[in-house]
């Protein structure tokens, strides 16, 4: 066992002394005992990543780079010295694949281990060649290990460390954003540090990665002009793609050559800097990729030959997203409406004894519910809705919606939907007849449902793109009292929110501001292009990460309950975006007049409506 010589043991403390009192600020001088490709390792064209290496960290810290800027070697230098130097210091490196976390090993760490002229004073050789935990002379640790989407990459391979001072989630873009509360508590119990830094090149605008930007200071690396003075803000939905000159980076306004090296780091939210600081880094402003005509070339044939998302991935370091919003805020507004009683008077509704003060207005009622599919991290909530379907217009109001808080018990959310149910006296109750759907069907059976007069029960399953109805009775029906039913998800959104579009279904009055309303949900629907295994172009309807759709999808189990009762779809003037689902799951082209369902005209719905009018009146006990 190597023992340090006294005077350098009382360096080594006297340079962790300085640490914890502040004196010594960065980790800078130190990266002279690392090497890179037989240099000594410096900042001269990565001068960038130089706030990774303060002593001092704010609490959360977020690298948002285009491919080959060094993200990866700075991140090994980086906790490869705060392991010399800071004892006890216990580190985690995750990758979202065991394969990554062998590259990053093998390409980043031990290259930079091995090219330490005094490693041995640090660490054994037998440590430095292990790949899962590091150990230093001075305790401190570095583990390497993997958590992401599938097989056993789950977060809970990580419940067994503890006591981690320092978190990076490399490639972060990848790693599911719900796993992140759950590696973030492998240092919870940590008192004098305890930071975490997220590092990736962004995919599309959901991604974790994404995600955590907005939440972030968004630091850009300002360049501020030499010939006239503007500063250049490198980021896509500014300055950045008016910077790519003929021959180098230039400035956005005046075209002449502008230099990194006069720039700096400016928070666009400069009250987070201190909390969540993060930082954008595109190759366009690199000295690894502008420094000579040849590289510069390189970056010039990427621009003009990559696929827009690749540009923007990869050389932009930005967010990109094929899919599209197909409901905008605007749209929701414009579908809003107030619900009255028969003597014009608004009525703020809060219980079912409410539904009943407006349902002069209504032919019928239905309850759609989505119930949740995950666990207390899980952006999933049950969700309900009360719909009515307008005597006078043949239009869907949206009367109540509910998101039930996480964590009451299935019993609970069954006594809540029947009171819904029965007090507003509803005609039907139409719902996600997932695994948690048939189970909370069971027990709101034994609390009474079935026996409701008159009460429509309406099961139904989200199946892919496919011919015909969009809702179809299945034919495996596992009871023979209760007729079960698939639904094309893609294909149902679509005409829901053609509908929205068309003030055809329409929502209460809300507040815009308030990021807690229900009817937000349909915000986080997107169109999403995909190309089926026949080589055709099809448009699926799914969701962005993070954020909850659950009351879009009780709007949509009811809307398809009422249109299937009523055998057509209410008029919204055009075939909408659906139209692109041109081919059924088998790639065989749909008929034209199936991209709805062969479900009879218009004519057939108002027929309908009129025969539910004659036979409910307003002197009747339903009301």
């Amino acid at each position: 066992m190597i023992t340090l010589p006294p005077n350098l043991k009382r360096q080594f403390a006297d340079f962790y002394n300085k640490i914890k009192t502040g004196e010594l600020r960065t980790f800078i001088p130190m990266l002279s005992l690392l090497k890179i490709n037989g240099k000594p390792f410096t900042l001269q064209r990565h001068f960038f990543m130089a706030p990774l290496f303060d002593t001092v960290q704010p609490p959360q810290t977020l690298l948002m780079c285009g491919r080959q800027v060094a993200k990866s070697t700075t991140i090994a230098a980086n906790s490869i010295l705060r392991g010399f130097f800071i004892p006890h210091y216990h580190q985690l490196i995750i990758s979202p694949q065991q394969d990554q976390v062998q590259r990053f090993n093998a390409a980043a760490v031990m290259p930079l281990l091995k090219s330490c002229p005094i490693l041995p004073l640090f660490m054994s050789s037998a440590e430095s060649n292990k790949l899962a935990l590091k150990t230093f002379r001075n305790s401190s640790m570095i583990y390497l290990d993997y958590c992401g989407a599938g097989g056993n990459a789950d977060p809970s391979r990580l419940r067994g460390i503890a006591n981690i001072a320092s978190i990076c989630i490399d490639e972060s873009q990848d790693v599911p954003y719900q796993y992140i509360p759950i590696i973030m508590e492998v240092s919870s119990a940590s008192i004098n540090w305890g930071f975490v830094t997220y590092a990736g090149t962004p995919k599309t605008t959901d991604t974790t990665l994404a995600l955590l930007w907005n939440r972030s200071s968004q630091a850009e690396w300002v360049i501020r002009c030499t010939h006239c003075g503007y500063f250049n803000v490198p980021n896509p939905e500014q300055d950045l793609l008016k910077m790519i000159g003929a021959h180098y980076p230039i400035c956005s306004k005046c075209g002449g050559r502008i230099w990194p090296e006069n720039g700096g780091w400016v928070h666009a939210k400069p009250d987070l800097a201190m909390t969540f600081r993060s930082m954008h880094l595109p190759q366009v402003i690199h000295p690894l990729h502008s420094i000579n005509e040849i590289k510069w070339a390189k970056l010039l044939d990427k621009v003009n030959n990559y696929s827009e998302v690749a540009l923007y991935n990869e050389v932009l370091g930005w967010p990109y997203d094929a899919a599209t919003s197909p409901l905008t805020m605007s749209d929701l507004i414009a579908a809003q409406f107030d619900p009255m009683d028969a003597y014009g008077n608004i009525i703020d509704i809060k219980s079912p004894e409410d539904v009943q003060r407006v349902s002069d207005a209504y032919s019928y009622i239905t309850v759609g519910c989505d119930f949740s599919g995950g666990g207390p991290i899980s952006d999933s909530y049950t969700a309900f809705a009360v719909l009515g379907l307008r005597r006078d217009n043949q239009v869907v109001d949206i009367l109540y919606g509910e998101r039930l808080q996480k964590g009451i018990s299935p019993t609970e959310e069954a006594r809540i939907l029947l009171r819904w149910i029965e007090g507003s006296k509803a005609n039907a109750f139409a719902f996600d007849n997932g695994g948690s759907g048939f189970v909370r069907l069971e027990m709101m059976k034994q609390m009474g449902l079935m026996s409701i007069p008159g009460l429509t029960i309406c099961p139904e399953t989200y199946v892919g793109p496919r011919g015909g109805d969009i809702m179809k009775l299945s034919p495996a029906q596992r009871e023979p009292d209760l007729k079960f039913y698939t639904v094309d998800k893609s294909r149902s959104l679509a005409m829901c929110i053609a509908g929205i579009k068309a003030k055809r279904i329409r929502c209460r009055r809300f507040n815009p501001e308030d990021e807690d309303a229900y009817i937000r949900d349909f915000l986080a629907l997107i169109e999403d292009p995909r190309e089926s295994r026949g080589k055709e172009t099809v448009i699926l309807i799914s969701k962005k990460i993070s954020v909850p759709d659950d009351f879009s999808h009780a709007v949509n189990f009811g809307c398809c309950q009422i249109f299937d009762r009523f055998g057509a779809y209410i008029p919204i003037g055009s075939k909408y975006d659906a139209t692109r689902l041109l081919f059924d799951e088998n790639h065989k082209p749909l008929i034209p007049d199936e991209v709805f369902g062969p479900r009879g005209d218009f004519d057939r719905f108002v027929a309908g409506c009129n025969e539910a009018v004659s036979v409910i009146e307003p002197d009747d006990d339903y009301f």
